[in-house]
């Protein structure tokens, strides 16, 4: 498979599972196939009808997706490896376990308030 490279500016695309996972405080980080950076240490996570702004942690570039653990699948708000690259699955049907990964490590921030 054709190395993917990213760099997430602003906003990062998740799904609607995962945004649910991210709102009830169970999703801590999100795995990209392929080599991704984030630009800023602030960015958006997004469904397209939500938006939670995280603060970046951590990525980490340095793993194939056959390296994941059950240690990634908790803090993606999954139970087990298995779940993980099942999920991982439908949107990269095509990979293999020798393709890189980045685990994109991330906290809610807390809500602002408003003014007045």
């Amino acid at each position: 498979m054709a190395l993917r490279q990213r760099i997430y500016s602003g906003i990062i695309r998740i799904s609607r599972d995962d945004m649910r996972l991210l709102r009830a405080n169970r999703k801590k980080c999100t795995v990209r196939l392929g080599t991704a950076s984030v630009a800023t240490p602030e960015v958006l996570m997004s469904d397209g009808r939500h938006s939670v702004p995280v603060r970046v942690l951590r990525v980490d570039t340095g793993r194939s997706l056959g390296e994941l653990t059950d240690d990634d699948a908790r803090a993606e708000g999954l139970e087990t490896r298995e779940q993980l690259l099942q999920d991982l699955s439908r949107y990269y049907p095509r990979a293999a376990p020798s393709d890189p990964v980045t685990v994109i490590y991330f906290e809610p921030l807390p809500p602002v308030a408003a003014p007045g």
